[in-house]
């Protein structure tokens, strides 16, 4: 029904370099008719995995494209609550195509004590989620089982991507990229692009190993990695869970928490 540009390329800041060499990606809100079409469907993932292998693979897109399909109810029922993703998208993007007829909502002034408590709420789901996917994999690194361990420490840090996202926007994509996640987190939060270096092959390669680990550590009998690997990995995420217990501090007002608690 609606094809929204926003993010960089709407802001006109597309062309800036960010961290690491990499470039912004084009990011697309696409509001459907039917809620059930972008929650549960798997077209939402095989859109996105089309969109990916048209830019690294056929070199069809010379830039990638970040994708968040939603449906229309969702859209005006997060535009009416001021939900910051969805009301900077539609209030600050360039619309590309819509389907006359069906007009959104105009965004609303949000109740901030009610975004606070919603932050909160997600701050505790989230973020704790990610310290036991950290916990479970340390487990695993001691026993030496290589292949869960990192398997946990890409939980970890997809789940702390959505933490980052939740706090800033209130909204996270039902993904479990985490170049994808990585990528929209440091759109927001610069910063961020201090927990992956990527100054060396090596630092490329550790990344991309943990990119790979959600299927093929589970289902590629070839699939390895080293504990020396795994070692670099683990610290990085362990300072990323610093960085976003500190930032979801500052965003919540509070001084320290540790799994949700203060």
């Amino acid at each position: 029904m609606k094809v929204i540009l926003f993010g960089a390329y709407a802001r006109g800041t597309g062309t800036r370099e960010l961290p690491g060499g990499r470039t912004p990606k084009y990011s697309i809100l696409v509001v459907v008719s039917d809620d059930r079409l972008a929650q549960k469907s798997d077209f939402p993932l095989h859109a996105e995995d089309r969109l990916m292998r048209e830019h690294a693979i056929t070199r069809q897109l010379a830039v990638p494209i970040s994708l968040s399909i939603r449906g229309i109810k969702s859209v005006h029922r997060d535009l009416s609550h001021g939900k910051s993703f969805v009301c900077g998208a539609v209030a600050d993007g360039t619309v590309l195509y819509e389907l006359p007829g069906h007009p959104l909502s105009l965004p609303m002034v949000p109740d901030h004590a009610a975004v606070l408590q919603e932050r909160r709420a997600d701050f505790d789901y989230w973020f704790s989620s990610a310290s036991e996917f950290l916990e479970f994999a340390q487990i695993s690194l001691a026993r030496k089982w290589l292949n869960r361990a990192v398997f946990q420490f890409h939980q970890a840090t997809e789940v702390l991507y959505h933490t980052v996202l939740y706090m800033l926007t209130g909204d996270s994509p039902r993904s479990q990229n985490v170049t994808w996640l990585r990528d929209r987190s440091e759109n927001i939060v610069p910063a961020l692009a201090r927990a992956w270096p990527s100054e060396t092959k090596s630092e490329k390669r550790c990344f991309k190993r943990l990119h790979d680990s959600y299927v093929k550590s589970r289902y590629d009998r070839q699939y390895r990695i080293s504990e020396d690997e795994l070692a670099w990995i683990a610290g990085r995420v362990d300072y990323l869970h610093s960085e976003v217990q500190a930032l979801s501090c500052d965003r919540l007002g509070v001084d320290f928490m540790v799994r949700g608690e203060t």
